[in-house]
């Protein structure tokens, strides 16, 4: 983010971005951080590594990272195959399609890593969270979970808000431990604002709102 990007997004720790909140809570506050961190835990990886079979990335089978054709992406990209390769020894091919050939192969499942995002549609975990159920239409990864699925279920159901923030914290660490996706980051939006104006704010899916706004002298 700092150097590849040169960005304000924030690092990924879970599937559900910061901003949404149920019952008065933040989704984020309270949930893991599945083991994942800003910076790389070289060595770790490494470790892990040896243990499942390739020591240094010996062995390690042909990996394809896709993507579609964008250069901000790309570039994302470009820097994790550099970063595996130097830190693990792994080579990574990249390849990179026109939007119109890569999602229809996306969706049937054609790949071994896919890069996708996903931006909310309205301001709830659950917006993140149904797309991993084993019917729904974007779970692109065909994973599936009966647990995860009772959970996303109950929490949709459930008149308790509080047991529906419950419901929907373990149906994210389910898909986590389960490693069916490697967040990177949540995006940021940038605006810039006079000092004088007062009382501006946005909502989590970036709508903005001026009714309260009032311009200081």
């Amino acid at each position: 983010i700092d150097f590849v990007m040169q960005s304000a997004d924030l690092p990924a720790t879970g599937l559900v971005p910061p901003g949404m909140n149920v019952a008065g809570e933040e989704f984020r506050d309270g949930t893991s951080d599945f083991g994942l961190a800003a910076t790389a835990q070289v060595e770790e990886a490494q470790k892990l590594l040896a243990e499942a079979g390739y020591p240094e990335g010996k062995g390690f089978p042909e990996t394809v990272l896709m993507t579609y054709s964008s250069p901000p992406i790309e570039k994302t990209l470009e820097a994790i195959q550099q970063m595996w390769k130097q830190n693990l020894n792994i080579d990574v091919k990249i390849q990179a399609s026109e939007w119109q050939v890569y999602y229809p192969e996306v969706q049937k499942t054609e790949f071994q890593i896919a890069q996708m995002g996903w931006g909310a549609d309205y301001p709830h975990p659950m917006t993140f969270l149904e797309n991993f159920t084993t019917d729904s239409p974007n779970n692109l990864a065909k994973w599936s979970n009966a647990e995860f699925d009772a959970l996303i279920a109950d929490a949709k159901v459930t008149q308790d808000p509080k047991q529906s923030l419950d419901d929907m914290r373990k149906a994210e660490a389910i898909l986590m431990d389960d490693m069916v996706i490697l967040p990177l980051y949540y995006r940021s939006n940038y605006m810039m604002m006079k000092p004088s104006v007062e009382g501006f704010w946005r909502s989590p899916l970036n709508q903005p709102y001026f009714d309260a706004v009032t311009l200081s002298q």
